[in-house]
């Protein structure tokens, strides 16, 4: 099997260890779970990038199934600002790729999603609304033009529509029996969606 492009996969997410396991950095969470999954149990080795010193990336070869990846983990920077962390970072990729210019490189963007419930993932094509999450808004404010598939991560939603309630909820780190429930269900339901994705790219 050939693949036309680079797959990039970015787990948006706040500073950690301040923000580690919170509902708000499970892309980052399972950016991580499928790190180690591609590496046969071994946790992925972050390098420190050259275009911006608050990510941090690895490149591996998880074999014919779904073709060439980098891992991208923005955690250095708030979520709010995922558009200006990331900016250098998509930039270098491209200039990297063999066939070069803005959507040389299959983006797919992993974020918290209030709609979906814990185990559940969805992914959706570029162009979708961002459904309020400032992290995508800000991807694209600053990189019009470059596209990105959101690969919504289910947190689920509290009771309560109160902007400040639900704050707290996204802040709120996931229990034992919940991040259990992110490995058992959400990372194959993930790891299926990336390959399906791999046979059009």
């Amino acid at each position: 099997m050939s693949f036309k492009r680079l797959t990039c996969l970015t787990g948006l997410g706040n500073p950690e260890p301040q923000y580690a396991f919170t509902r708000h950095n499970v892309g980052v969470m399972l950016l991580d779970m499928l790190g180690a999954a591609l590496g046969k149990g071994e946790k992925p080795h972050y390098k420190q990038s050259s275009a911006s010193a608050l990510v941090h990336y690895t490149q591996t070869q998880p074999g014919e199934t779904l073709g060439p990846m980098v891992l991208l983990r923005s955690d250095g920077g708030f979520m709010n600002c995922s558009g200006v962390t990331l900016r250098p970072v998509w930039r270098a990729l491209a200039r990297q790729a063999p066939s070069g210019g803005p959507n040389a490189i299959n983006h797919i963007v992993l974020h918290d999603e209030l709609s979906l419930s814990i185990g559940k993932a969805q992914l959706r094509p570029h162009g979708r609304s961002c459904r309020g999450h400032n992290g995508l808004r800000d991807l694209e404010r600053q990189m019009p033009g470059v596209e990105f598939k959101r690969l919504a991560i289910g947190i689920g939603r509290p009771e309560s529509h109160d902007p400040q309630e639900v704050a707290a909820y996204v802040l709120g780190k996931f229990t034992a029996d919940e991040q259990e429930l992110l490995r058992q269900r959400t990372l194959p339901r993930v790891l299926e969606l990336l390959r399906n994705d791999s046979k059009s790219t």
